[in-house]
């Protein structure tokens, strides 16, 4: 036989189990509520000894003309296979624990009355031959025991798995088929014939456990599906457990605000309840009743406004255009203030254009307001990376550190009470969080520097 070609085929599918050890090896599988997933460690382990068992016959192979195999090296050549398949016998035993209890039962019956009868042959050889004799007859045996008996309870196990797979409609569970087939031809050719018999042996070997690999490569796919899924379903959790935390304190911070105006409202009834006959009394509290229940009712408008998660429109938009847009709406405000601008015209992003008008209203609202006495505030969009950065600057007195930390919070304002909701900023950092970009505060000499940064597009 060629020896080039002995060297290609035990090389191959030596490798193959070597691989098939660290695709398993490699996949993570600690979590996995798939049943097959705590027996799949054993064939690995199996794969890595099979591979350097392999390699191991590839030697002998190709150095058999150049030395005596004696008696000893006979009985540590047929150890050494049956250490080999050891780890095969296990995973198969663990196999058939998949099973239904009562198959499980037949095969493990049967297996164990096959190793008896083997046994049982080996023994009763032993008495009645020579040792060369006894060698061979032990050697077949051993094959077809450790071989050919493990093989197929394997593939049996594999078989009847995928039909439970199947049965659950379970994507590659007809891998799992194809990888109990893979190891009937696995068993055949390891366990039924020898090398010496021709070079198909070994190509028929080969193809087993290359079959083998491949197929249940592509099942062990299921791991990554699986685990895809229970990431997703924690991020899904943790989501969940978060808007359940948000909305305790947004439900707390609502009823603060709304308590102080509707507790106003009720005084002024019960005053007006009082002084009926009094127009003036009666129209001084009509009118607070009237400022209480308008409080409420901007409270409640923002709070729909930050609850609401309608879907986002995504468009690619010109900067320059959305920042003029939010300016014109402001037009009367900006009328007393000196803004600098310092846009490039040639920024695009991609996102809802309404929304991001609507963090431009609130960062220059907020501005405006900061510099009521200075008078000024300016405006500059620029790239920044793949980023493109709005940085809108007040000429206030800044944010103390607590305060960054609480700026985006609902309800949370520094305005005088009665000014400001305290939703803008949490509406902002929202808008941010739904478009993959941020909100920053820094203090600058004098004021606040706020950029709101989003991915840029061409």
């Amino acid at each position: 036989m060629d020896t080039l070609f002995v060297f290609k085929i035990y090389l191959i599918y030596g490798l193959a189990f070597v691989t098939l050890f660290f695709a398993i090896l490699l996949r993570d599988m600690s979590s996995s509520e798939i049943k097959i997933a705590r027996v799949l460690p054993y064939l690995g382990i199996s794969g890595l000894v099979l591979g350097f068992h392999e390699w191991s016959e590839l030697y002998l192979a190709i150095y058999q003309q150049e030395f005596v195999i004696t008696k000893p090296m006979e009985v540590l050549l047929l150890l050494k296979f049956v250490i080999a398949y050891l780890p095969l016998n296990l995973f198969a035993w663990k196999m058939t624990e998949l099973l239904n209890p009562s198959m499980t039962k037949t095969v493990r019956r049967i297996w164990l009355a096959l190793t008896t009868l083997l046994i049982a042959i080996s023994v009763y050889q032993f008495s009645t031959q020579d040792f060369n004799a006894v060698t061979i007859s032990a050697t077949r045996n051993a094959r077809l025991l450790f071989g050919l008996i493990a093989c197929f309870v394997a593939g049996i196990g594999f078989t009847l798995y995928s039909k439970q797979l199947e049965e659950k409609e379970v994507p590659n569970h007809l891998y799992f088929l194809l990888s109990g087939i893979a190891f009937f031809i696995y068993g055949l050719g390891s366990a039924l014939v020898f090398a010496q018999h021709g070079a198909w042996v070994l190509v028929f070997r080969c193809i087993g456990a290359v079959m083998l690999l491949i197929t249940l490569w592509q099942a062990l796919k299921m791991f990554d599906i699986e685990r895809k899924q229970q990431i997703e379903d924690a991020l899904s959790l943790s989501l969940q457990n978060q808007k359940l935390k948000e909305l305790g304190e947004l439900s707390s911070a609502i009823a603060h605000e709304i308590k102080t105006p509707i507790s106003s409202a009720l005084m002024s009834c019960d005053l007006l309840e009082q002084n009926r006959d009094n127009q003036d009394i009666a129209d001084r509290q009509i009118v607070r009743i009237r400022r209480g229940l308008e409080r409420a009712a901007c409270i409640s408008q923002e709070v729909l406004r930050y609850s609401h998660q309608h879907n986002i429109e995504r468009e690619r938009v010109n900067v320059e255009s959305i920042v003029n847009a939010a300016l014109d709406m402001l037009r009367y405000r900006l009328a007393q203030y000196d803004l600098t601008l310092d846009i490039d015209p040639k920024l695009y992003v991609k996102g809802d254009k309404a929304l991001l008008e609507e963090v431009v209203i609130n960062l220059v609202s907020n501005a405006l307001d900061a510099s009521a006495n200075q008078r000024k505030l300016a405006i500059r969009v620029q790239k920044d990376h793949d980023k493109v950065s709005l940085k809108v600057r007040d000429w206030g007195t800044g944010m103390s550190p607590k305060t960054f930390e609480k700026a985006t919070q609902p309800f949370f304002t520094t305005k005088p009470k009665g000014k400001g909701t305290g939703m803008g900023l949490a509406l902002v950092k929202q808008i941010a969080t739904q478009h993959n970009g941020s909100i920053t505060f820094s203090n600058v000499c004098p004021g606040l520097l706020v950029e709101f940064k989003l991915p840029g597009v061409k």
